[in-house]
């Protein structure tokens, strides 16, 4: 066996702007790539090379025929002083068919993309979640005269492997990303496996990609699951996330984002035998400020711990230069995550990584309506649950996965919440933030998924969230001695400032007004 590794761990205090081109992306093509400043290459045989950015960590092994190449971090609860390539080491000699080695990930947590090859396939998959996105092009044009293999490219983002293709957006998903609005603070994301590039697609959750013929299949789930008792479900979530939570601090020091939610509170209860060591942070939003429940609450909380918690104000308005190089870095509609990124790239630390709640809505029964069924769920239902509208774009990027869904042993909204919200929404902000800071989430982990949801569906489902207050119960009580997202209350300025920038009023307003605007509410504070 030969490891081959091409690793850096960012830890600098500052960052100039031009570092944070194209940052912690990957492209994989037949052609050299000549996107990156000062990219690190890997050949994966095949035609291919992988080349991406210093602050993305690749990791090569090869035994016999098969190589095994990981993005990313793997992590086993099971064995958290494990390092990434020992785990990949003992995956690669899996006595199994490549297309089988997804199912041999179930234990692994992380945030990763693995490419695999055999000399017979060339598959890539992703962890559990696919938080750490992969989007792909077939080339037809590089099909070999005797029939041979279609080429597929891929790359960390849709926008990079365009402009490395010269490929076009798509009119008709220009035209629904347009009726969605250009906003800051408004979160949008493509449904289905769609982008707004023609012939581009993103590999969803629970799907393996064979790079040589371009063909996309669904790999899980392939049974139901089998419910378990109540204390069954919580010793082996314990179990799993304290596993987890071992592997991720022996890798990096850690940040944690909190708000008044659950799946921060539940973060903060995995973290206790830590808790000293961990940078406890909240993002302010205007106009509310530190009003908000979600800065209030987890700043009394922390307080009441003996823990430190700092507060980091968004920016009013994002600077240009910032905001030209985020929308270049995931140039795909969402933009509410860029004055998140600009604040936290100018006042966090920059060598932590962030342990944060992503992919709870999986297990929480998030897409219920009492007159919906799996036999006559349609697309615009889906559309209507998501509330993206009816646009024919949309509808039929939702049929598309509808038809490759079904039949399902699972329920189909838990799966849709799985590999839509979870795979493409939280996916995409979390790809948005990889500008500014590694990112991690302990619940994204295939067995802890599936052991949740093996719990009964009234135990799992929000406001309450049963299942995340008794784990938090049994790793750290006092973690809920503060309520969990109580209800908000505004002040009549911080209301009307609201409405005043839904409306574009704020624009019209001098400069000195808003400002002004903005003392008061802080007075209040």
């Amino acid at each position: 066996m030969t490891p081959l590794t091409s690793c850096t761990h960012p830890n600098p205090s500052q960052q100039s702007l031009a570092s944070l081109e194209l940052r912690r992306l990957f492209l994989l093509a037949p052609q050299d790539c000549t996107e990156f400043a000062d990219p690190l290459s890997v050949p994966l045989g095949g035609g291919w090379r992988l080349t991406h950015h210093r602050d993305l960590q690749v990791l090569q092994c090869r035994e016999g025929r098969r190589t095994l190449t990981l993005i990313g971090h793997l992590l086993d609860p099971y064995q958290p002083q494990a390092d990434d390539r020992l785990l990949l080491e003992t995956l690669i000699r899996k006595d199994v068919p490549l297309d089988q080695l997804p199912a041999a990930t179930a234990h692994l947590g992380g945030r990763w993309a693995l490419f695999g090859d055999d000399g017979d396939q060339a598959l890539v998959w992703t962890d559990p979640a696919a938080q750490r996105p992969v989007y792909y092009h077939r080339h037809p044009e590089h099909a070999t005269q005797d029939g041979g293999p279609i080429r597929t490219s891929l790359a960390g983002e849709p926008g990079l492997l365009a402009r490395h293709l010269g490929l076009t957006v798509d009119p008709v998903a220009a035209d629904y990303a347009e009726g969605r609005g250009d906003s800051d603070v408004e979160v949008h994301w493509l449904p289905g496996d769609r982008t707004l590039y023609t012939d581009v697609r993103t590999l969803l959750p629970n799907h393996w990609l064979d790079l040589r013929s371009g063909r996309c299949r669904r790999w899980w789930p392939q049974a139901p699951i089998p419910r378990l008792d109540w204390d069954s479900v919580l010793q082996r979530c314990e179990v799993l996330l304290r596993g987890q939570l071992e592997a991720i601090q022996r890798r990096c020091p850690l940040a944690l984002p909190m708000t008044a939610g659950w799946d921060s509170r539940l973060m903060l209860a995995l973290c206790r035998p830590i808790a000293s060591e961990v940078h406890a942070y909240t993002l302010a939003y205007p106009p509310q400020g530190r009003r908000a429940n979600d800065v209030r609450v987890p700043a009394r909380l922390l307080a009441s711990l003996g823990l430190a918690h700092q507060i980091v104000r968004c920016p009013d308005s994002v600077d240009e230069g910032f905001k030209a190089l985020m929308r270049r870095h995931q140039p795909t509609p969402a933009r509410g995550c860029c004055a998140d990124a600009q604040a936290l790239w100018r006042l966090l630390p920059q060598d932590r990584m962030s342990l944060s709640g992503d992919v709870a809505e999986v297990v929480k029964a998030h897409f219920r309506r009492p007159d919906l069924c799996d036999e006559t769920l349609t697309a615009a239902d889906l559309a209507d649950l998501i509330r993206i509208g009816r646009h024919p774009f949309a509808l039929d990027a939702l049929q598309d996965w509808l038809a490759g869904a079904r039949p399902s042993p699972v329920p189909l909204l838990d799966l849709f919440c799985w590999e839509q919200m979870a795979g493409r929404w939280q996916a995409k902000l979390r790809a948005d933030m990889d500008l500014v800071q590694d990112g991690i989430a302990p619940l994204n982990h295939r067995e802890l998924l599936v052991t949740m949801l093996a719990a009964d569906e009234s135990r799992r489902r929000a406001p309450q969230v049963e299942l995340f207050e008794a784990l938090i119960l049994r790793m750290w009580p006092q973690a809920l001695t503060e309520p969990v997202n109580p209800p908000e209350r505004q002040s009549t300025l911080v209301v009307l400032r609201a409405l005043a920038g839904r409306i574009g009023l704020n624009r019209l307003l001098p400069v000195a007004l808003r400002r002004g605007m903005r003392r008061l509410i802080d007075r209040e504070d």
